[in-house]
Parts: C-alpha cells; sequence; structure tokens
C-alpha cells in the first residue's frame, strides 16, 4: 500500500517531468519555425541568384564566343608573324635593293613551304 508522502512525491515528480517534455516540445516547435524561416530566406536568395544567372547567363555566353574569336585571330597572327619572321632571315644580305616581284616570289614560296 502507498502512503501519501509517497504519492504526493509521485506527483511531483510526474508534474515534473511533464514540465520538462512541454518546455521541450515548446523548444522544438520554436527551432522547426526557425528552420522553416530559415530556408524560406535561403530559397528565395536562391531564386534571386539563379535569375540573376540567367539574365548574365547571356552575357557569359557572348563573352565565351568573343574570347575564342579572340583566340582563333592570335593564333592566326602568330602563324602569320612566324612567316614573315623567316621570311626575312631569308633574306639575302646585300646591299643590293630587291625588286617588288622577288619579294613576292620568296614569299610564295615560303607559303607553299609552309603548307
Amino acid at each position: 500500500m502507498l502512503n501519501m508522502k509517497l504519492i504526493k512525491q509521485k506527483n511531483a515528480d510526474l508534474r515534473v517531468r511533464l514540465d520538462v517534455w512541454k518546455r521541450r516540445q515548446d523548444e522544438l516547435k520554436r527551432f522547426k519555425k526557425r528552420v522553416f524561416e530559415h530556408g524560406k530566406k535561403i530559397r528565395a536568395a536562391f531564386e534571386k541568384y539563379q535569375d540573376d544567372f540567367n539574365i548574365d547567363k547571356d552575357k557569359v555566353i557572348s563573352c565565351v564566343i568573343d574570347y575564342n574569336h579572340f583566340i582563333e585571330s592570335l593564333d592566326r597572327a602568330q602563324k602569320e608573324q612566324k612567316i614573315i619572321t623567316s621570311f626575312l632571315c631569308q633574306l639575302p644580305e646585300t646591299s643590293q635593293i630587291l625588286e617588288i616581284k622577288d619579294l613576292e616570289r620568296i614569299l610564295d614560296l615560303e607559303i607553299k613551304a609552309r603548307r
């Protein structure tokens, strides 16, 4: 048989546990609400960044295309510069003035040799 002191003690322990559970539930609710609000802000920021990326995507693609054209023209200019440099190195070292026809002939031979 239980005595009154023991029953009061068990009731007090039960109330303390219930209060702890209620506080834990309240804390979990507040935590879930904070997580939800934080997630909502993250989703909003992500959507904004995604929209900004889609706007700037065309600019990035045009820059990539321009860069590729620039690299191709740079390669072409370097090849032409090599041809001209080797052409100038092959010119005879004389004080004699070369005619334009002679220069054209030597240049044509050099271009044919490079192909």
